[in-house]
């Protein structure tokens, strides 16, 4: 079974790529809860893993929040099975074990995680798992920025949502230098989008799997379909790849707007093969204080406000639904109890 991760940032086209590898036949790519991500820095509220009461208590949370998954996995744990089936006591056992039961039911031989921001525990993905492996998306970040303004997650002012990217790519950039090339596969959203044709049949190549004409119809699956009935967020996935949805930013994005994005991420644009807008010159003049990034931090949290308050009441009380998982967590004194 291969594990495949896909790393990034969001709004890149992420969950573009994931219904394109699901629809082969041998690929299973649920829309992803977040498991590592939203439990790791919440491990020390367990206690010592290797109790049997507090395992227990992990493995029914991180089955609670996958059940709650805003797109929904159609799936009901049982926690026994869970337990059993975990190799370790910890948390990294308990999301394989989770991954795996969703490839069987799905009756498909791989799976692929597209939790972003997974790249962030590749020291523990690299020591669990036998040689796993990652596929690098990234999208130009003044187009991401942009998509952040109008999506109910994330950061709303390009400073902060900037700064998320640069960060991001950083933490991409250094595991491809540490990775061998059978296991890091890299690929821009222009890539994508724009020549699906070319890049997709080449990412098959390096995944060891045929390619399929049909993987180019993913909107047609009732994963796409049931992804973009979830949130305004994803309902572009229902329609056929949109080949012209690049550099929308120099129309959208002020460019003053711009200017912040370029003087954050000057080093990763370059690297990445992005063209700035403004000159080296421009860039290094441009600067912002202390009392700048303060003003920048009021308008983030203003605008956050004001995107939740246009947002779709369905999706907001599915993520509510969810979160309430954590937020639970976070409250309560640590009982003890067997599994359920």
């Amino acid at each position: 079974m291969k594990n495949i991760f896909i790393i990034g940032e969001q709004r890149s086209g992420s969950n573009l790529l994931r219904l394109i590898l699901s629809k082969h036949s041998t690929i299973a790519a649920p829309h992803p809860p977040h498991i590592l991500t939203r439990f790791m820095p919440l491990l020390p509220l367990y206690g010592d893993l290797h109790k049997a009461e507090n395992f227990c208590l992990l493995i029914e949370d991180v089955c609670t929040l996958v059940e709650r998954n805003p797109v929904s996995w159609n799936l009901k744990f049982d926690r026994k099975v869970v337990e059993k089936a975990c190799k370790e006591n910890s948390l990294m056992a308990i999301f394989d074990v989770v991954m795996n039961v969703y490839v069987q039911e799905q009756k498909k031989e791989h799976w692929i995680c597209k939790s972003l921001k997974n790249v962030e525990f590749a020291k523990e993905l690299e020591t669990f798992y036998q040689n796993p492996i990652y596929i690098y998306l990234h999208r130009d970040p003044r187009d991401v920025v942009l998509s952040f303004k109008k999506a109910v997650v994330g950061e709303k002012h390009p400073y902060f949502s900037a700064t998320h990217w640069t960060n991001l790519q950083l933490k991409c950039l250094e595991l491809k230098k540490t990775i061998p090339l059978n296991r890091f596969f890299e690929i821009s959203y222009q890539q994508l989008t724009q020549e699906p044709e070319k890049y997709v049949p080449q990412m098959c190549r390096f995944l060891g799997i045929n390619y399929s004409e049909d993987m180019l119809l993913f909107y047609q699956q009732q994963e796409a379909k049931k992804a973009a009935a979830a949130s305004s967020l994803w309902e572009n996935l229902k329609k056929p790849i949109l080949k012209e949805n690049t550099q929308k930013y120099k129309n959208e994005l002020p460019n003053k707007e711009i200017l912040i994005v370029e003087k954050i991420a000057q080093k990763e644009l370059k690297e990445l093969g992005y063209q700035s807008m403004f000159s080296n010159q421009e860039i290094e003049e441009f600067a912002f204080s202390e009392k700048d990034i303060e003003s920048f931090s009021l308008l983030n949290i203003k605008e956050k406000k004001q995107v939740r308050a246009q947002a779709q009441k369905e999706d907001l009380e599915r993520r509510t639904h969810q979160l309430q998982v954590l937020e639970n967590v976070r409250k309560r004194i640590l009982p003890k109890h067997k599994c359920l």
